[in-house]
């Protein structure tokens, strides 16, 4: 069975600042089980002043451009450590190499990344409804409050918060999710999943509770 994409949002993240830093290889960051098939975070060290004035929710971006002016971004789980200069971010091996061995990058407070979880751990997910908290740890970030916000199958047909259950079935809709009218008023009766997670879904949408 194909790994479920789980798509986490900061809410708090909207409009905050950025910073200048250099990426140093670190030795004493190891990269973890799952980490490069992007199941685990990779995880970075910064100084707490970066971690204050970027306003930190545990995760920052990296983003950079190669050298044919492509954009590369990086997101990573955050710890404050003292022995970093203000300056410098701390990453491991994986991370070095998603970014191509660019040193000089532009840092901020992480707005979304994914997470890729196997079909055993969307069983703990099993029943829960669109607005219902859960456990971080459930998805590999434990200490965490998530937030269901919803979700599709594999088809794409995504889960409504007003059809009961982990069903599928065809509503009457006047906009979205699951139709988007081209004209105000307009309805149509369309395919969507209901507001429970069922091991049919292959994508759920969470938001990060603080």
């Amino acid at each position: 069975m194909p790994d479920v994409k789980i798509s986490i949002s900061d809410p708090g993240a909207k409009g905050t600042k950025s910073l200048a830093l250099k990426v140093k290889l670190s030795e004493k960051l190891k990269p973890a089980q799952g980490e490069k098939e992007g199941r685990v975070l990779s995880v970075a060290e910064v100084n707490p002043e970066t971690v204050k004035q970027l306003d930190l929710a545990g995760f920052i971006s990296l983003e950079a451009k190669d050298q044919q002016n492509k954009k590369i971004k990086v997101h990573l789980a955050v710890q404050a450590s003292q022995e970093v200069p203000k300056e410098e971010i701390w990453v491991n091996e994986v991370v070095m190499e998603k970014l191509g061995g660019i040193e000089n990058v532009n840092a901020f407070r992480t707005k979304s990344f994914q997470l890729s979880i196997d079909q055993t751990k969307l069983g703990k997910l099993i029943g829960v409804k669109i607005g219902d908290e859960v456990d971080g740890s459930i998805v590999g970030l434990p200490g965490l409050k998530l937030k269901l916000a919803g979700g599709s199958d594999v088809a794409g047909f995504p889960m409504r918060f007003d059809v009961m259950g982990p069903v599928k079935r065809k509503v009457l809709l006047s906009g979205p999710p699951g139709y988007r009218p081209e004209k105000t008023g307009m309805r149509k009766r369309k395919l969507v999943r209901g507001n429970v997670v069922s091991n049919e879904l292959s994508q759920l949408n969470m938001v990060l509770v603080r």
